[in-house]
């Protein structure tokens, strides 16, 4: 339950300069310059850095300075094309500790005693409203997702996107929309990861309300996709959240775990809460009657699909996170499979043209050799993500077909897979 062609011009105008609206007060994080969200490891820092810092001592990093000058380069900006040496000194001169980073926790280790952030726990209330009513065959949960249908459209006919500032409006924008990553990111709050034994699928709750909303944030800092009808931006916001909200868990889980997320089949599940595939369970009483292992047979593939067509060659490449949002831009726009009319088939196809022409500009700059060959790995990434889950809205109209959940949701098509 719980989406090459380089064109040097628009017809979409950016916003003036001149004169741009006044941009709320954010910290900035010590280390890159970034919007912050808190306090990390004992430094006000995003999340970015707080992974990065994380990650670094999990996976034992050694790194060599760029320009052999340790400590002197240029960090800010944050990202894996910067220098890692220089960024992990800067960390540990301004006060990042290791203490609270679990070096000795692996995929081997659970702790009978761990008790779940509430990420997997089944919520008291459903969504907003809950009716219980009988079918012949099976008592089913209604549940009436209207209020939180009604939250979406009040955030997507917005005119601007949350969380800006001046130096926004001189980003190009696939920028803006890594911009936005960040502040995604940030807003998810990781703390130190634990590994669970179980994970109890929910129905669907405040907290999946909460992911859907900060999706859409995410989307609206895209200008094309703003100029949209709201009628065109909420079909296609069904059709994406949900793979885009797992695709980035993947790219989260290789951020934090490297070339452990195939080798040891590890993932990160939650804020607080990771995972091995192959100890882990998962518990479906929630939603149906059916055995677990039946569930498992329905849409466990998709499950090791994601690890090893997805998971793994994203480890092996190591995108920056520039590449990354590419990927998830690309996720929404490229081939859709939702009927939209000419015009919003027209802003789509502007939209990739400008970050494709703003990700040749980033290689340029970035003097990344043989960027062809990434950009092939990149797109085989995504279209193996778009294929997944293809399959898996289909085994979810199989199982509706045998009346396998006992949940109903008023609008099923935002909960396609």
């Amino acid at each position: 339950m719980s989406t090459e062609t380089f064109s040097s011009s628009s017809s979409i105008s950016s916003p003036s300069t001149s004169d741009p609206p006044s941009p709320p007060l954010i910290a900035k994080c010590l280390i890159c310059g970034m919007p912050s969200r808190g306090n990390h490891f004992g430094v006000l820092s995003c999340r970015a850095c707080a992974a990065f810092f994380r990650r670094s001592f999990v996976q034992k990093k050694e790194y060599k300075c760029r320009q052999r000058n340790v400590g002197k380069c240029d960090v800010s900006g944050n990202d894996r094309y910067q220098c890692r040496a220089c960024r992990l000194k800067k960390c540990k001169e301004l006060g990042m500790t290791p203490e609270n980073v679990q070096m000795d926790r692996n995929s081997e280790s659970f702790d009978e005693s761990i008790a779940s952030d509430g990420s997997f726990s089944l919520a008291l209330e459903p969504v907003q409203h809950s009716t219980l009513y009988q079918s012949l065959k099976n008592p089913k949960i209604l549940i009436d997702v209207t209020p939180t249908i009604n939250k979406l459209k009040t955030v997507l006919a917005s005119s601007m996107p949350p969380l800006i500032n001046s130096e926004y409006f001189k980003m190009n924008t696939l920028e803006r929309m890594k911009f936005a990553l960040w502040n995604y990111r940030s807003e998810r709050k990781f703390g130190d990861l634990k590994f669970e034994k179980q994970i109890v699928v929910e129905i669907p709750n405040k907290k999946w309300e909460c992911d859907l909303i900060r999706i859409a944030n995410w989307l609206l800092h895209s200008e094309h996709f703003r100029m949209l009808p709201l009628e065109e931006k909420m079909a296609i916001f069904k059709k994406i959240w949900m793979r885009w909200r797992k695709f980035e868990k993947w790219l989260i889980s290789v951020d934090t775990f490297g070339h452990k997320v195939y080798k040891e089949n590890v993932i990160v599940c939650s804020n607080y809460n990771a995972a091995n595939l192959n100890k882990i369970q998962i518990d479906y009483s929630n939603i149906t009657d059916r055995s677990n292992d039946e569930m498992n047979q329905l849409f466990g593939k998709q499950l090791w699909r994601m690890q090893r067509e997805v998971a793994k060659p994203l480890a092996e490449m190591a995108p920056s996170t520039i590449e990354m949002t590419y990927m998830l831009c690309q996720l929404v726009w490229n081939s859709l499979d939702v009927e939209l009319d000419n015009y919003s088939v027209d802003v789509g196809e502007k939209f990739l043209n400008e970050i494709s022409e703003n990700l040749h500009q980033y290689y340029a700059e970035q003097n990344v050799q043989n960027y062809a060959w990434r950009l092939q790995k990149l797109m085989k990434i995504v279209n193996n993500v778009k294929e997944i889950e293809r399959e898996r809205e289909e085994m979810m109209k199989l199982a509706e077909l045998f009346d396998v959940f006992k949940i109903k949701l008023s609008d099923k098509d935002l909960f396609i897979c």
